[in-house]
């Protein structure tokens, strides 16, 4: 894996952005090229957070997310997918720069809820993937922080619309390690919108010159009022060039999925009230493979993508 050593919070923080043997049409996490740092109030205002996802032998994913309730941040399903390995605990960063976010600035995530129909990328990135997911957090967000404005219902996004991105992710695209820099929330104004899917449930923006790559998969894209506020429109899943990351942005469009998230949403905060469905026994129990160690189960990660 591809990995930068950061410090933040006490403890270290190794972000590994891509398989180094990744295929194309693999995903690939995102970050912003060519935008300018954000403001506290800017991120705050919008509900925008890092998430660091831990994993075995101290390996650690960054993705981002955004605030849906004090509980809940919207994110990409494959950041929750245990394809890289087995998920430890996601730490959820409420500051500018995960660098030098203090132990107030975190939470951790106590359940994720993938969308049931995620599937990786073909290798032409033509299917749709259902790349979203909700994380659920130990305890509620910092006070200052605001829930992110969802697009509303009937909301159409079409060629030419101007988009807003925001991502955490490397703004240098080098293969030394060297020289990555993480971790700062960084923004992007003006990304063309290519085309939409025939389902409408993905989102192509125009990443040529400047755009979204590693480190920064379930970042927002948003639409932007004439008054200046922001509406959540999409968030990245992956993009069509592996070495360069210039070319498209694959964004999910989060609009196809307002009732999902609403219900989904409701599902993680009661969970009592989900419906209760009692699997039938097999006739011969299963028994365990001698020559395949069992895994541990990760508590409170029991519904993260397998």
């Amino acid at each position: 894996m591809r990995s930068v050593l950061l410090l933040a919070v006490a403890f270290s923080l190794l972000m590994a952005c891509s398989s180094q043997n990744q295929q194309p049409g693999t995903f690939i996490a995102s970050n912003i090229i060519g935008g300018t740092v954000s403001t506290a109030s800017f991120q705050s205002r919008n509900g925008i957070v890092a998430l660091v996802i831990n994993r075995p032998r101290n390996v650690q994913d960054l993705c981002a997310g955004v605030l849906i309730h004090s509980q809940i941040v919207l994110t990409a399903a494959h950041c929750l997918d245990r394809t890289f390995g087995d998920i430890e605990s996601i730490a959820v960063v409420f500051s500018l720069n995960i660098n030098t976010a203090q132990p107030e600035d975190v939470r951790f995530g106590t359940d994720g809820f993938p969308h049931p129909d995620f599937s990786p990328s073909s290798p032409d990135n033509s299917q749709t993937n259902n790349d979203i997911a909700l994380l659920k957090l130990d305890r509620d967000a910092p006070e200052n922080f605001q829930l992110t404005q969802l697009a509303a219902v009937g909301t159409t996004l079409q060629r030419g619309m101007k988009l807003t991105e925001a991502g955490f992710g490397d703004t240098r695209l080098t293969d030394d390690p060297a020289r990555r820099q993480y971790g700062v929330l960084k923004q992007l104004e003006d990304v063309d919108v290519i085309s939409v899917s025939p389902d409408q449930k993905e989102v192509y923006l125009r990443e040529n010159s400047k755009g979204s790559c590693y480190g920064d998969s379930g970042g927002p894209a948003f639409i932007e009022s004439s008054d200046g506020s922001l509406t959540l429109a999409a968030i990245n899943s992956r993009g069509s060039e592996l070495s360069t990351c210039l070319g498209t942005g694959i964004y999910t469009n989060v609009i196809s999925y307002l009732d999902w998230i609403e219900q989904s949403k409701n599902t993680l905060l009661n969970p009592d009230s989900a419906p209760v469905v009692t699997p039938t026994p097999p006739e011969t129990p299963a028994q365990p493979d001698p020559e395949e160690p069992e895994r541990p189960i990760q508590p409170g990660f029991s519904n993260l993508a397998n």
